[in-house]
């Protein structure tokens, strides 16, 4: 009976991996077509068709038939052609640029030292903005070498936290790459698929202003905009920050991505001018009535953070789900939705009429590892116990068939006796799996702010209104 359940998940992982890879290169087909093969789509069809025109009029003028016969009867071939030639432009294109343009990762000690230099602006700063690091652990020797970096403020922070913050937000125009990034397109997605984790270009949030505070040291709330973008732009943009990109037919080098992080002083980009797709991140951590933390880990197919262990639900915001559908223009609402929806897909949880999770938002920091991305940072309460979630989650396992090598099995579920029992555990949790190499920045982070939140003294606060609501 082990051994058939064993087989059927395998089954599922595999038929996942295949899934995805071909949602992804269809989505890739498309992505194409947009950033610069629909010109020259276009001139094939255009070129096609006065074949066709020249072969109808050949035939009408020898077989004295009408144009209308001529043009029913070649109407099929004409499409076909169309569509061959749509095909044989595309992998031409592809091909050609994925072995033109040339590749070269950053190396591990190049890397560090474009991340230890950088500076944030006067307007950061002013904000409270620091950037912060997470140590991972590894290699003694050479210790910071693995370091992440990201960018936190806890002013903001701590305005955030409060039940009543509302950022107004209007839609913009959707994000449209850079027309010097679009012939990386093809070699950056082809390095993606060559490896084993789950891409899909689903259509996402983009945040297009940072966050600040305004003269009276109060939240700048006003005249934010976001825009749609999808999850290849984000490939193609803010992964890409460590990476240089060559001309196999020019000598010079023809792009260096930290361009796309700092400006030639070695500054952060403020979100109003950055290049990259910035899609909104949202995680939340989970705990129960009955004193129990839920951390997930995620699977080794995962493209973020693979065979580590997370926050409970951890995400991207989603245009359509979470913007569009719950129709409202409160950036903060928008993301706590995303909080909630994540930790339900992932744990495989029923909606909102069968299980009630309270979320609240709680922190923000930007992702110097991942272009500067913006990541947003929340809590969750529900009043059920631990095994209450596991008889409502579906097929009464945690893990569906969707998410299976998103999500591992091997989630962890922490104990505590009381609230200030709750962080001591967490920090120590913290440190033992990242000795490993096993932790999450974003369960490191998000841990961070609960722990400020606690020597604020607002922790308790926060916690008891929770489950209250």
């Amino acid at each position: 009976m082990i051994n058939r359940s064993y087989n059927r998940k395998r089954i599922i992982r595999k038929w996942n991996k295949i899934k995805y890879k071909i949602m992804g290169l269809i989505g890739l087909f498309f992505l194409n077509v947009r950033y610069g093969f629909f010109k020259t789509f276009l001139i094939c069809i255009f070129i096609v068709n006065q074949i066709i025109l020249i072969y109808d009029f050949t035939n009408f003028c020898g077989n004295k038939n009408s144009i209308e016969e001529v043009t029913s009867k070649n109407l099929v071939i004409f499409l076909i052609v169309i569509i061959i030639t749509a095909i044989i432009g595309y992998i031409i294109r592809y091909e050609y640029f994925r072995y033109t343009i040339k590749v070269k990762n950053y190396s591990k000690k190049q890397k560090l030292r474009l991340k230890e230099n950088i500076n944030l602006s006067d307007e950061y700063l002013a904000s409270g903005y620091k950037i912060k690091i997470f140590n991972k652990g590894l290699e003694k020797n050479y210790t910071n070498i693995y370091d992440e970096y990201y960018v936190m403020s806890k002013e903001i922070n701590r305005k955030l936290q409060n039940p009543n913050c509302s950022i107004s937000v209007k839609a913009a125009f959707p994000f449209v790459i850079n027309d010097e990034l679009r012939t990386f397109v093809p070699r950056i997605m082809y390095s993606n698929f060559k490896s084993n984790r789950y891409m899909h270009n689903g259509k996402l949030l983009k945040q297009n202003q940072s966050l600040l505070l305004n003269a009276e040291n109060e939240l700048d709330v006003m005249n934010k905009t976001i825009s749609k973008v999808g999850y290849y732009i984000g490939q193609c943009t803010n992964e890409i920050v460590f990476k240089q990109f060559s001309n196999n037919r020019k000598i010079s080098k023809v792009f260096d991505g930290k361009e796309l992080l700092v400006d030639d002083s070695n500054v952060l980009h403020e979100l109003e001018d950055s290049k990259c797709a910035n899609f909104l991140g949202a995680s939340t951590l989970l705990f129960t009535v009955d004193n129990k933390i839920l951390i997930a880990k995620q699977g080794s197919y995962s493209k973020s953070n693979p065979n580590r262990y997370a926050p409970t639900g951890s995400g991207s915001v989603e245009w359509r789900k979470d913007y569009k559908e719950i129709a409202t223009s409160n950036l903060c609402e928008i993301i706590t939705h995303a909080m909630d929806r994540e930790l339900r897909e992932e744990w495989n949880l029923p909606d909102k009429k069968s299980l009630k999770i309270i979320t609240i938002l709680i922190g923000y920091v930007r992702l110097i590892e991942r272009g500067g991305k913006p990541d947003y940072f929340g809590i969750s309460f529900t009043p059920r116990t631990f095994k209450e979630l596991l008889n409502l989650s579906n097929n009464g396992t945690f893990i569906s068939n969707r998410e299976d090598g998103f999500q591992s099995e091997d989630y962890f579920i922490l104990s505590f006796d009381d609230d200030s029992d709750m962080i001591k555990k967490l920090k120590n949790f913290c440190d033992e799996k990242k000795e490993k190499n096993e932790l999450s920045i974003q369960l490191h982070i998000i841990v961070e702010i609960m722990s400020q939140m606690e020597e604020d003294k607002i922790l308790n606060k926060y916690l008891e209104d929770l489950r209250r609501n």
